[in-house]
């Protein structure tokens, strides 16, 4: 990055249950207390750096993004942001308050997943694939933190809500409650979710609260879906896709493409399609972004053999005969470059092999499928 400026440290807390970030992506988290951050020296040297363009590990993830495909947190923090003076509280939330989930999707990771926690626990092979492992329990933020969270939410401008997945989480109905009883319709509330909800309170949320935003993730249809993304009951995801689709103020389907599913989204690409044309007339439209998998390394999605390779380039080529974006059209064709241009890692290969197929033993799956 020649120019380092971002906002996110201005407006900005990232907020997990083992720490605080200023963004998702910065790579270091910060043990202090959420109501000592913002005016803490670390956030002022974080802001000290990036304005005098000084080198910052914490935002490799960043620069690494911007040099494979052109896309980071910073440059669509500075494209919603602009270059934001620091504000005397945060006015913008991201916050995943526990790794709650229901789903055990290949490319996460404990820490965002209580499922993918409890099944390393029990399987040791498993946890050198993993940051960290064997909490016991799922991780929660503390009262503090969330009484923090809820005496702030009057002054917010943006709130973000993952996890996990949000809409099984007590923490974060109970956030949506406060924000419909105090009637703080001036919050851009932006949620995050795998489309597994059952549960009547988002359907009269989405009543109550119109302008939720939404962002659904979706990483293929069918078994494909079921497989990368495991814990997805199809009929159920598409059911709430279609539901999203129609009743929400606007819709994002956010695609994580991995060396899984980099063959199988002709489908994905069809169904979105299908869906966008069915809501023409919705207000701020139904978006389809692709984002390449950069953690774990061993998923990336160029992370293939030279004759998967060969494939895999001819699936973009179909997908970019496809109905797709600008963005997309430039990503794809960004990943065939690096499909073409970056030398294969054997030991990357075979670590990914042999992490899908110990998670293959343990859930009665085949990966194998997705490289047909």
């Amino acid at each position: 990055m020649t120019n380092r400026s971002c906002p996110l440290p201005n407006v900005h807390i990232f907020l997990q249950p083992d720490g605080i970030k200023p963004c998702c992506s910065y790579g270091k988290i910060s043990p202090l207390p959420i109501n000592e951050f913002w005016d803490s020296d670390e956030l002022v040297n974080i802001n000290l750096a990036l304005k005098n363009n000084r080198p910052l590990s914490g935002c490799w993830h960043c620069q690494h993004k911007e040099k494979i495909t052109g896309i980071s947190t910073r440059l669509e923090a500075l494209s919603e942001w602009g270059e934001t003076e620091k504000q005397q509280a945060p006015i913008y939330l991201d916050l995943r308050l526990s790794n709650l989930c229901n789903f055990r999707c290949r490319s996460c990771e404990p820490d965002f997943s209580s499922g993918i926690d409890i099944e390393a626990q029990h399987n040791h092979e498993l946890q050198s694939f993993y940051r960290s492992i064997g909490h016991s329990k799922i991780q929660y933020i503390d009262k503090q933190t969330l009484e923090y969270v809820i005496d702030i939410l009057p002054t917010l401008k943006m709130l973000k809500l993952a996890g996990g997945e949000p809409t099984c989480m007590p923490e974060v109905k109970q956030i949506i409650q406060y924000i419909i009883d105090h009637k703080l319709h001036n919050i851009d509330i932006q949620i995050t979710t795998n489309g597994s909800f059952k549960d009547d309170f988002w359907i009269d949320a989405m009543k109550k609260l119109p302008s939720i935003h939404w962002t659904i993730s979706l990483d293929g249809t069918e078994h494909i879906a079921e497989l990368v993304r495991d814990g997805t009951n199809w009929p159920l995801v598409l059911k709430n896709l279609y539901l999203l689709a129609h009743t929400s103020h606007s819709l994002l389907i956010n695609t994580t493409i991995s060396n899984l599913n980099i063959l199988q989204l002709a489908p994905l690409i069809s169904l979105i399609n299908n869906v966008r044309n069915q809501n023409i007339d919705k207000r701020n439209g139904i978006d389809h972004i692709f984002q390449p998998v950069s953690q774990p390394v061993h998923m990336i999605p160029w992370n293939l053999p030279t004759n998967l390779r060969s494939l895999a380039i001819s699936r973009i080529q179909t997908y970019l005969g496809m109905e797709l974006s600008d963005i997309n059209k430039q990503l794809f064709t960004k990943l065939i470059n690096t499909l073409e241009s970056q030398p294969f890692d054997t030991v990357q290969w075979e670590r990914s092999r042999l992490f899908n197929s110990l998670l293959d033993q343990t859930r009665k799956q085949n990966h194998s499928v997705c490289f047909e």
